[in-house]
């Protein structure tokens, strides 16, 4: 034991190794963070594969947890009614039909200083097994991001007042909001009537420390020589 504060982190779906978007926002904002926290990220896997926890940073774990065949069937039977991927918005309906998950994510939330909420969509899984202080991580302004996705059918229409309602829930409830830009920022504060000191932006950045830095002598030399 580091003696450090804990937080856990709920996502719905893996991070390491980090190649999407919201993978290499969660790695690197974690490993950062790993320098005052001792992190556990609990992550929902493929179904059929195999549970694990692994150091991916120094300070941050992650444990996947595969989700249930019962909450895949259910979230394939919804995308196909509402006619577009909802992976993400199903897990606020089928997360107890992955016992699991839930068992982890109480194990990581015991003691915690915060569990963090990244994306809202873990927030009623979290509210299940913890009373701990809610961090709400916003990758995005969920509900304008979904309108342009969740149309044309009368299920991706309730699912589109879902995501409203649980994005609603983790801005009211969380004792801190991160967005991702000032424009985020903006829309949170205005859409759910948030006092602005309550959201704070947290931008994506480089990971400068992973990138070798050329001179500009050195680069100018390389150009003549490959012509």
């Amino acid at each position: 034991m580091s003696g450090r504060e804990k937080l856990a982190v709920a996502a719905t779906f893996p991070v390491d190794p980090p190649r999407g978007g919201g993978q290499v926002r969660i790695f690197h904002l974690y490993r950062e963070l790993a320098r005052v926290y001792d992190v556990e990220l609990v992550t929902l896997g493929l179904p059929g594969t195999s549970a694990n926890r692994k150091e991916i940073a120094p300070g941050v774990w992650e444990t996947r947890v595969p989700k249930s065949v019962e909450h895949a069937e259910l979230e394939w039977r919804l995308e196909s009614e509402a006619g577009a991927l909802v992976t993400d918005v199903a897990m606020t309906r089928y997360y107890r039909h992955s016992v699991d998950y839930l068992d982890a994510l109480r194990k990581a939330s015991r003691g915690a200083r915060a569990v963090v909420a990244s994306h809202p969509y873990t927030l009623p899984a979290i509210r299940e097994v913890s009373d701990a202080p809610l961090w709400y991580d916003a990758h995005n302004v969920e509900a304008s991001l979904k309108a342009g996705i969740l149309v044309g059918t009368d299920r991706a229409r309730e699912l589109l007042a879902d995501v409203e309602s649980v994005e609603r829930a983790c801005c009211e409830q969380a004792e801190a909001i991160w967005a991702c830009s000032v424009e985020d920022r903006a829309e949170l504060v205005s859409r759910y009537r948030l006092a602005a000191d309550r959201v704070l932006v947290v931008a994506n950045g480089v990971a400068l420390d992973e990138l070798n830095y050329v001179a500009i002598p050195k680069r100018r030399q390389i150009k003549r020589r490959l012509g």
